[in-house]
């Protein structure tokens, strides 16, 4: 039996709701956190164009899996980082 890892493009970007699907949350979550600032400077995005202004956005996957990479848990009293 072979084991085929799973690839992946680093920098394929992923619109808002392909990020939140991946990362489990809703879109508009997402978008409460780019405003915010929160739960961090931690998901970085792309917004192409005028950034003040009205657009897409989207997120690099590598930048989608490290996010939730950093977020894992062992035990629920566990500290973020």
């Amino acid at each position: 039996m072979s084991s085929n890892p799973i690839t992946y493009d680093p920098d394929e970007l992923l619109d808002t709701a392909q990020a939140a699907t991946e990362l489990g949350r809703s879109p508009r979550t997402l978008e409460r956190w780019r405003y915010q600032g929160a739960p961090a400077p931690g998901l970085p995005y792309y917004k192409p164009g005028d950034p003040s202004g009205p657009g897409r956005v989207f997120y690099r996957r590598a930048d989608v899996i490290a996010f939730k990479r950093s977020n894992l848990r062992r035990h629920s009293s566990e500290d973020p980082g």
